[in-house]
């Protein structure tokens, strides 16, 4: 199988990495590619060897670190391993709406959010974090070709 590398993810990561130390949220039309683009990024970040969390679900996160994988109650406030550099990974659809209460607990991390331009899935919880906005762009007449 196949993975289709959007300009536009190099684009959101190069962004990324130089800026948006407290997160962003990552808004756009539906069919986009969104959610890929987490995934994307969670290789990425895997491939590095830099940790970061993935929220599964509104009640669970993986966290990979240090050469390892562990679950996590995303309720819980704090998880056994935070750092400066961990970046955390939510998808937010019609289940889970927000990103986990221990990314949002935890201010040393990033918490990159793709969502759709609802402002109830991002509004709230982006403003008292005070994490930027990465609006992606539609997909480009080659990229559909």
């Amino acid at each position: 199988s196949k993975f289709l590398v959007r300009k536009e993810y190099l684009l959101a990561m190069e962004a990324f990495d130089v800026g948006y130390e407290t997160g962003s949220v990552i808004i756009g039309q539906p069919g986009i590619g969104k959610t890929y683009f987490l995934i994307y990024a969670l290789i990425e970040r895997l491939l590095q060897g830099k940790p970061v969390a993935f929220q599964l679900d509104r009640h669970r996160y993986a966290l990979f670190a240090e050469a390892e994988v562990t679950l996590h109650d995303a309720a819980r406030s704090r998880t056994p391993l935070w750092r400066s550099d961990l970046w955390a990974l939510s998808d937010s659809n019609e289940i889970t709406i927000l990103p986990a209460d221990a990314f949002q607990s935890t201010a040393d991390i990033r918490i990159f959010q793709a969502t759709s331009p609802a402002f109830k899935r991002w509004k709230g919880w982006s403003k008292q974090r005070n994490v930027g906005r990465f609006v992606m762009d539609v997909w480009s007449i080659e990229e559909t070709a």
